[in-house]
């Protein structure tokens, strides 16, 4: 068993689509454990707020597999990511899976936005205070503590 992070987030039909993703992902992977969902205004694009969390959990399947089942999770709320929009109904992006440091298949890993995007860090460091970034060799409650860019977010409860 892998231990994997996702990012998840929507600013389409927020809620539905978060709540969508939450129940399929129980549906099909073990020890399912999620952050605090944050609502956070756009960074460099114009649309929608978002909401996004980050979701840990257990899984047997590779790497490859794992990012296809995630791609037909988010076609099923009706992303399409052959598309310039910068709306996103669903997007799920696998942040860590196990200790994998660098580029498989054209995964990225660890995902880059973990460092530059508070609404990745933020929920990271609330789910994984003690888990240590495989780079940069911080802590995520460290790295968190540390960021000091002008993004703003705020939790929120989803119906």
């Amino acid at each position: 068993m892998v231990t994997a992070y996702l990012g998840i987030g929507s600013n389409q039909n927020r809620s539905h689509n978060i709540r969508a993703a939450l129940q399929w992902l129980e549906h099909r992977y073990d020890s399912l454990q999620t952050s605090p969902v944050y609502e956070s205004e756009p960074v460099g694009v114009e649309c929608e707020r978002f909401y996004n969390l980050v979701v840990a959990m257990q899984t047997e399947q590779p790497l490859a597999e794992l990012h296809d089942s995630l791609r037909q999770l988010e076609q099923q709320q009706g992303r399409c990511r052959n598309t310039d929009d910068p709306c996103h109904s669903l997007d799920v992006d696998i942040l860590l899976y196990g200790d994998v440091v660098g580029t498989v298949g054209g995964i990225v890993l660890p995902r880059p936005e973990i460092l530059s995007n508070a609404y990745v860090l933020k929920p990271m460091s609330d789910l994984a205070p003690e888990l240590t970034h495989p780079e940069v060799e911080k802590t995520y409650k460290e790295l968190w503590q540390e960021y000091n860019r002008p993004q703003k977010l705020w939790p929120v409860e989803i119906n």
